[in-house]
């Protein structure tokens, strides 16, 4: 799941273009991982702030995966509008890891 947040791309601090088969493995990532965080969310018990994380985060990625589809799926970005996309991305991406972070932390201070 961490090999998520740790792709080359989302390191850079200048705005990276990817490509669509770029994109497309991003986007199995990401479908892979909300998936080993759905089969998470019925194989334990979750404290109500830890659950109230895995939620947002889940909900996070699904809106990740939209903006992927969004750019993925026009033409008519101008190569500012891409560059902002992609910075967005980028952010959402890091918000995403500080929600799962977040929900890591609750549950482990839920077991103790």
């Amino acid at each position: 799941m961490l090999d998520m947040y740790e792709q080359p791309w989302l390191r850079e601090k200048e705005t990276v273009t990817l490509s669509y088969e770029e994109l497309d493995i991003i986007l199995f990532d990401l479908k892979a991982v909300r998936k080993s965080l759905l089969d998470l969310a019925f194989e334990e018990d979750y404290g109500e702030r830890a659950q109230e994380f895995l939620n947002i985060t889940l909900e996070s990625i699904l809106s990740i995966e939209d903006s992927i589809y969004t750019i993925k799926e026009s033409d008519l970005h101008s190569s500012k509008a891409l560059q902002r996309q992609y910075g967005n991305l980028q952010g959402s991406f890091i918000a995403n890891f500080m929600y799962f972070d977040t929900c890591y932390q609750e549950y482990i201070n839920d077991e103790q």
